[in-house]
């Protein structure tokens, strides 16, 4: 399932390296809430069963939250407050300004030995940060959002044919679970009206949404079922066609990852040379095959998924080879 929103990841390596688990708990608990507690219109219900949760079950000591209420105050000097505060958006600086109250109670909960008093209010400034972030987005993540939002249409065509062939699948009919159309429909509509805007980032929320819809619906139904997929590599030029297809699959995952990861500047180049190598690897591959020499082009349409790997590994993420 998409985790949306890794917002303000650009804190630098000396904040984290400083505050290590508690920084990392509190990034995730600003995060997790950023869907679900949004406050922009036209946002519809989503299941409870992709309902983000936050992190305040979390115990923590003393000395850790006094350490993550010390963080939340350092976060009104980084860049991200500066643009919310000059942004002229009314909504997202009351936000702010509502964060900077709660870190001041926190403190003052702090002060009192109200433990948890003190922990659920820095939690609550970190929601308020996160969710005004999601109202003034910088101009890098307008620009990742415009670059991904076909990519993301396609994701969400994509989704829906697998849903269908689930459906067909599936051999009982008890066990059909059927996305809510309606839902899907709107807010593709609120998705396009966003784009005439020119809000991408927005238009590419909605569609994420939507897609949580359709593959909710297709894991319920797959749910407990037993999938086999049978490949025939029997012969060089079949097994060259299944490691273009798995070079393909991993090549899809760039601009997802890329909309959920937002790699700063010098990581986007870096993971634009990998899979710009990876991308020239496949031609030649191509190439290769189409002269007859398949054992060859096997080899290095691998070393072609290898160099994609690569650039999915450099903003972490997860691969099971």
């Amino acid at each position: 399932m998409p985790a949306s929103y890794a917002l303000m990841l650009n804190t630098t390596k000396s904040l984290i390296q400083q505050y290590s688990r508690v920084a990392v708990l509190a990034w995730l608990t600003l995060l997790a809430p950023a869907i679900a507690a949004e406050p922009s219109k036209n946002i519809l219900e989503l299941p409870a069963e992709v309902q983000l949760n936050t992190l305040t079950h979390i115990p923590l000591s003393e000395s850790e939250v006094r350490t993550k209420v010390e963080y939340a105050h350092r976060l009104f000097d980084m860049s991200l407050a500066k643009r919310i505060s000059s942004s002229h958006h009314e909504q997202a600086i009351m936000l702010l300004e509502q964060a900077h109250a709660q870190a001041d109670a926190a403190q003052q909960a702090l002060a009192n030995g109200a433990l948890s008093e003190a922990d659920d209010l820095v939690n609550q400034c970190y929601r308020s940060i996160a969710i005004a972030s999601t109202l003034v987005p910088s101009e890098h993540q307008r620009a990742l959002a415009k670059t991904t939002h076909s990519s993301m249409v396609e994701g969400l065509a994509h989704a829906k044919e697998l849903h269908a062939k689930a459906y067909q699948r599936v051999a009982e009919i008890s066990q059909h679970v059927k996305f809510d159309a309606e839902a899907v429909y709107q807010l593709e509509q609120l998705a396009m009206s966003e784009v005439v805007d020119n809000n991408y980032q927005e238009a590419n929320r909605h569609l994420r949404q939507a897609r949580m819809l359709v593959d909710l619906a297709t894991m319920k139904m797959l749910d407990n079922q037993t999938v086999t997929y049978h490949v025939d590599v029997s012969t060089p030029a079949l097994e060259y066609q299944y490691e273009v297809g798995r070079f393909r699959s991993y090549e899809e995952l760039i601009p997802v990852a890329i909309e959920m990861k937002k790699p700063n500047k010098m990581q986007l180049m870096l993971i634009t040379r990998k899979v710009d190598e990876g991308l020239w690897k496949a031609e030649q591959a191509q190439i290769t095959a189409d002269a007859g020499d398949y054992p060859k082009a096997i080899r290095m349409v691998m070393d072609a998924s290898v160099d994609i790997r690569r650039g999915l590994k450099l903003m972490k993420v997860k691969l099971y080879e």
